[in-house]
């Protein structure tokens, strides 16, 4: 039985009650395209590291198997406009201690060639904290930092988030380190060679050289990021 790392995927399987997790009805790739929503490198053998990909009608499964025995798992849900992807991550502070660190979520809203990302902690009274609203494309990375206001309803979240996007010049701030922000942004561009990933920053006009990570078969899809160099 292969370990599952601690993730705790949200699951509507009333969308796609047909759609089993039974192995034969799985592709293999080298790894998946999240921007597009598919698998790229269709392989003939399962020779680790690689991913598998199931598609239904409204869902989309990947199965992420790496070199250590553990298998990630992520789902994807057709809202029409856009796809869905909910995650938990609730890392345990040591390996056998019985407390937990405060769980941490990630929306992840997919449409038109761009990722967009709400990422928050929810401490043990049901409060946020530590919010973020990122915009990834192919090339680059917008991120804003703020309180976003409660909404439960999936698609009025994706329409108010893009609304943030288009305005966030007006609203935000460029991310300024001395002095006080509440709500800040921060942008990004991006830029691969060979098997390097260059991320630069663009501070008062000027792109700066962020951080350089050494990325595997996996791409952008890494679920570790890649090796910061």
């Amino acid at each position: 039985m292969k370990k599952f790392r601690n993730i705790l995927m949200i699951y509507f399987l009333s969308l796609c009650s047909s759609c089993q997790n039974n192995y034969s009805e799985y592709q293999v790739y080298r790894t998946f395209d999240e921007f597009a929503l598919k698998g790229i490198n269709h392989l003939t053998e399962t020779k680790k590291p690689y991913v598998r990909v199931k598609t239904c009608d409204d869902t989309i499964d990947v199965l992420i198997f790496q070199k250590k025995d553990e298998v990630l798992a992520y789902h994807y849900i057709n809202y029409g406009e856009f796809w869905f992807s909910q995650v938990k991550e609730q890392q345990k502070y040591e390996p056998n201690c019985s407390c937990d660190t405060t769980p941490h979520f990630k929306e992840k809203y997919i449409f038109n060639d761009t990722i967009m990302i709400y990422k928050y902690f929810m401490n043990y009274l049901g409060i946020k904290s530590v919010e973020s609203l990122s915009f990834i494309t192919r090339k680059d990375k917008l991120i804003l930092y703020f309180s976003v206001p409660s909404q439960n309803s999936i698609v009025k979240k994706f329409n108010i988030f893009k609304q943030y996007q288009y305005n966030y010049r007006k609203n935000f701030n460029q991310y300024d380190s001395s002095i006080p922000q509440s709500r800040f942004y921060a942008y990004y561009t991006k830029k691969t060679i060979g098997d390097t990933l260059y991320i630069f920053k663009i501070e008062k006009g000027a792109e700066v050289l962020y951080e350089t990570r050494l990325i595997n078969q996996f791409g952008e899809f890494d679920p570790n990021e890649g090796e910061v160099l």
